[in-house]
């Protein structure tokens, strides 16, 4: 995202992508199987589906101790290109919350599909123009792949998202009546404007920024993306290059990278960053039925409880839902770590990367309590 972001990956990935512009580069991940069959309680099938024209490649990991057909959750994570473990280049060695849900939830009796992301991996298709919307679309096509499966229970399939995954689970959720159930992990309930806003603060603060460079991380910040939803892209682009202009000579790229920077940038700013800026994920949230878990983190820094918690619960409660549960997970961060004490996106990297035990266990039970498992 422009400035800071939603989470420490979205927000190197993002600085990097976006209008910290000297390293918007796009990452290439190698998606594939990380499973060794062994011992394991359950089976690993690399697996394709299609949407449209876009080939999907990832992994179904199916129990092995119940029969089938059996039920299952598809699995989102965050912003950025992430494969279908949710690991991103250059991020956390370790850190991959998808493979963590399949390891959790598949021993327990629950299929769980994860993918590389459109353009990563295996899969095909472009990931740099692509928005929410366009994510939810392949979750809808996953959603169909398993339907198709006959030892899957197409009537008890869920979805899982984390950070931006929450916002593409909401889309694709409000769209889908037949989804069995949705978990939100660290997901918003505002407009990502307000989001951005949000972390700036936040996550400067926890990060040992002063207040003033606070106020001035937050004034640039407001600068680019104000240009953004005007979509004035000429001005967008002089302030990128002015911006530039100002760096050591020995930082600045070649006028042929710098070109190519500049292209990116637009490419991902008229797409995927305005989207998300405008998008008010209540509206979609409000339009959901089926059984919801809303799984915050007292100490995240990027999608904060104080300004999610309650717009969430009051989506929940305008559209009727009479079946959703909300939790604050204490002590713990945007990423769901142990040993967590500011919440600080620069924390983040000196953590085990792994869930803190207590997430995995909220989620089986809760998922297991709306599901049958033979």
């Amino acid at each position: 995202m422009l400035g800071t972001s939603i989470h420490m990956k979205e927000q190197i990935y993002m600085r990097q992508k976006v209008l910290s512009i000297l390293t918007i580069i796009s990452l290439f991940i190698i998606g594939g199987s990380l499973y060794a069959q062994g011992d394991l309680p359950y089976v690993s099938e690399d697996v394709t589906f299609t949407n449209d024209d876009i080939i999907l490649a990832g992994t179904l990991t199916l129990p092995n101790t119940a029969a089938a057909p059996h039920p299952a959750v598809i699995v989102i994570s965050g912003s950025g290109e992430q494969n279908r473990d949710g690991a991103t280049e250059g991020f956390i060695e370790g850190y991959e919350p998808l493979r963590f849900l399949a390891e959790g939830l598949t021993p327990a009796g629950i299929a769980v599909l994860r993918y590389d992301e459109r353009g990563i991996g295996g899969s095909t298709g472009e990931h740099a123009s692509s928005t929410t919307a366009d994510f939810a679309t392949d979750v809808l096509a996953a959603f169909d792949y398993l339907t198709s499966r006959d030892d899957i229970d197409g009537d008890q399939i869920g979805l899982i998202g984390h950070s931006e995954g929450s916002n593409i689970v909401a889309y694709a959720a409000a769209r889908n009546e037949d989804i069995a159930f949705v978990i939100s992990m660290a997901g918003q309930a505002v407009n990502g404007y307000e989001v951005l806003v949000e972390q700036t603060i936040k996550g400067g603060i926890a990060n040992g920024m002063t207040p003033e460079q606070v106020d001035a991380e937050l004034a640039m910040n407001r600068t680019e993306w104000d240009m953004v939803l005007a979509e004035d892209w000429d001005a967008l682009e002089a302030y990128t290059r002015e911006r530039i202009a100002e760096f050591p000579v020995n930082q600045q790229p070649e006028p042929e990278i710098l070109d190519m920077l500049i292209e990116r940038q637009e490419v991902f700013a008229k797409n995927w960053f305005h989207f998300f800026m405008t998008y008010d994920p209540a509206d979609d949230w409000r339009r959901i039925e089926v059984p919801i878990l809303v799984i915050f983190a007292e100490l995240d820094t990027q999608v904060t409880v104080v300004q999610n918690r309650e717009p969430f619960i009051q989506a929940l409660e305008d559209g009727s839902n009479s079946d959703y549960k909300v939790v604050t997970l204490e002590d713990t961060n945007h990423l769901f770590q142990s040993d967590v004490e500011t919440g600080a996106p620069l924390e983040y990297m000196t953590l085990e990367p792994s869930f803190m035990p207590e997430l995995m266990t909220l989620i089986r039970e809760w998922v297991l309590a709306h599901i049958t498992v033979e």
